[in-house]
């Protein structure tokens, strides 16, 4: 790396201790002995690996943040940029960094932190969503997130402690105030101490579970700033870690019923009514069709715990999924779904070609309806020679099997084999490949949640 217009730059600077030598950087390199005592190893990610201990020593004159100003296959040349991001991750000390998918999920690398019994604050980035978990020994001990729905507003109303106008006006006179929405609330007599922690407790919960989800993307673990926590807890990780899982595990069981917010849940006439009396209050309040989302609005008892009622009012007979919420500007025919995913598939086995494994797709099939309960609905289906199922065998399928919401049940079988697809090629796909199959994974997902 070389800039001959900045003395900061990183190759053009001399450490006085470095031994005189005329010889040109790359004959020094070929001959064995790098320039700088070390190598820069830059991935197909896109991550750097300093290799040499003398390189790092020479590095470590000009710590600071660097920009890329231009690069052929010959020569990168970086340029120290005046401001530091913003991100608290990359001020501090990095510990452990790595990428979601590869090392498998987020819940290995926090089982490896608690395990280890570290300190110190775990950021996961995906996209645009960033959520940074603190601990302390290896247990939870604060929170934080940039997701609009991880905000303590929108915690308070999805669980009933205040209603939006409430809220909103806080909000506005809190921030005026220049003061935190939890305090104001308290100040307000809205909220006491103890309601506040509590609260405050969740969110923390929340963000926590969130994070669990994350399915690809960045991670870093830094050194401990614990005096900055925001409102520090002590949480059992591990705890965390077996109701997260169990979570996931159960929501998934609830989808396969109930597909979306948008579907529609109706009352049948004619059963006893159930002994529970938070089961009685839901359904009572289906004296009309009602969606899932007008329902969670309703009851403001969290998401999880609304899914989780009338999964067992569906279960027991007593309401029914009769249809979908109508909204026109996101749905799509199964038709026009079913080749969205074949072309997906099209692309992984390009992916596939390339790296010389053509059967990678044949082989992620057979294994899939191993383990999934989709059989029927791709029954008499391969791959073709150009990677994609035959839609119109597909679509008979769908209307054999006669599901109540074959956009959302199509959805999700193909969903799932996509998923299922991208993860076992996973240790051959390059970075850029597995990373836009991942973008077009989350976005087919979009159409049907």
């Amino acid at each position: 790396m070389s800039n001959p217009r900045d003395p900061r730059d990183i190759r053009a600077a001399r450490d006085p201790r470095d031994p005189p030598s005329d010889t040109p950087t790359v004959e020094r390199e070929a001959a064995g002995a790098p320039a700088g005592g070390g190598f820069l190893k830059v991935d197909r990610a896109g991550r750097g690996l300093t290799i040499g201990g003398a390189l790092r020593r020479r590095l470590s004159h000009y710590a600071g943040f660097y920009t890329l100003a231009s690069a052929s296959d010959e020569r990168v040349v970086f340029e120290r940029v005046a401001s530091v991001p913003k991100h608290n991750e990359l001020r501090e000390p990095v510990a452990l960094q790595g990428d979601i998918g590869a090392i498998g999920s987020v819940i290995d690398v926090i089982s490896f932190l608690l395990n280890s019994r570290l300190s110190g604050q775990l950021t996961c980035v995906q996209g645009e969503v960033r959520r940074s978990l603190y601990f302390k020994d290896g247990d939870l001990c604060a929170a934080r997130s940039n997701h609009l729905d991880d905000r303590l507003a929108e915690v308070l109303y999805r669980f009933g402690a205040l209603d939006r106008p409430q809220l909103d006006a806080a909000e506005r006179e809190a921030e005026a105030l220049r003061r935190p929405l939890g305090n104001h609330l308290v100040d307000l007599g809205l909220l006491n101490q103890g309601q506040l922690y509590l609260y405050f407790k969740r969110q923390v919960e929340e963000i926590f579970y969130a994070t669990l989800l994350f399915t690809h993307g960045d991670f870093y673990f830094t050194l401990p700033h614990l005096e900055d926590l925001p409102t520090p807890l002590q949480l059992s990780t591990q705890q965390l870690l077996l109701d997260g899982a169990t979570r996931a595990d159960d929501m998934r069981r609830f989808r396969a019923r109930i597909p979306s917010r948008s579907s529609l849940i109706t009352r049948l006439e004619g059963a006893a009514p159930p002994s529970s009396e938070e089961l009685r209050a839901l359904l009572d309040a289906l004296r009309a069709p009602l969606s899932v989302q007008e329902l969670i609005d309703r009851f403001r008892i969290g998401d999880f715990r609304l899914y989780q009622r009338l999964f067992s009012l569906v279960e027991d007979g007593f309401v029914s999924v009769v249809g979908i919420e109508e909204e026109r500007d996101r749905r799509i025919s199964v038709g026009e779904l079913a080749a969205l995913y074949n072309n997906a598939f099209a692309l992984l086995h390009g992916f596939a070609l390339q790296a010389r494994q053509p059967n990678t797709l044949a082989a992620g099939l057979a294994a899939f309806l191993q383990f999934y309960g989709f059989a029927d609905l791709f029954e008499g289906l391969a791959f073709s020679a150009r990677g994609q199922l035959s839609q119109e065998r597909l679509l008979d399928n769908l209307r054999r099997l006669d599901r109540g919401e074959p956009l959302f049940f199509l959805g999700q079988a193909l969903g799932e084999l996509l998923y299922f697809q991208i993860f076992g090629a996973r240790p051959w796909l390059l970075e850029p490949q597995r990373e836009q199959l991942q973008v077009i994974y989350d976005e087919l997902s979009e159409l049907t949640a």
